[in-house]
C-alpha cells in the first residue's frame, strides 16, 4: 500500500497520524513529505465526520447543551482538567481551583465557610 493510500486510511478512520501531536501521540514525529499532487487530494478529502462525545455522566443527569459549532470533545474535557489544576491561574499563584474545590470531597473545600485565595471569608 502507497504512503498516500495509508495516509487517506489514517483520516477516514479517525486514526492518529504522524507528525500530529495529540494526547495519544505526544512524541509526534515530523510528517513525511507529499507530492503535490497527494497534497492536493488531501486536501480534496473531507475531513472525518465528528462522533458524538461520550459524557460518561451519572444516572439522572441531563446532557449538557452545546452549541452545534463548537462541540464538545475529550482535548477540551482534558485542557478543562489541566487548568482546574492549575496554581498559575490564581491572582496569588499559589492555588488552582481544585485547592477549593477538592474533588474528593465533591467539590468543596469541606469548611462550613470558605476562605479564598487571599485569606478573605
Amino acid at each position: 500500500m502507497r504512503a498516500r493510500d495509508l495516509l487517506l486510511a489514517a483520516l477516514s478512520s479517525g486514526a492518529v497520524v504522524a507528525g500530529v501531536a495529540t494526547a495519544a501521540n505526544p512524541a509526534a514525529s515530523p510528517a513525511p513529505a507529499l507530492s503535490p499532487g497527494e497534497a492536493a487530494l488531501l486536501r480534496a478529502v473531507p475531513p472525518p465526520a465528528p462522533r458524538g462525545f461520550d459524557w460518561h455522566l451519572p444516572r439522572g443527569f441531563p446532557t449538557p447543551a452545546v452549541p452545534a459549532d463548537n462541540p464538545m470533545s475529550a482535548a477540551k474535557v482534558a485542557l478543562g482538567r489541566q487548568l482546574f489544576f492549575d496554581t498559575r491561574l490564581s491572582v496569588t499563584g499559589r492555588y488552582s481551583c481544585a485547592s477549593c474545590h477538592d474533588p474528593a470531597r465533591a467539590y468543596t473545600d469541606g469548611r462550613t465557610r470558605a476562605i479564598g485565595a487571599t485569606g478573605a471569608q
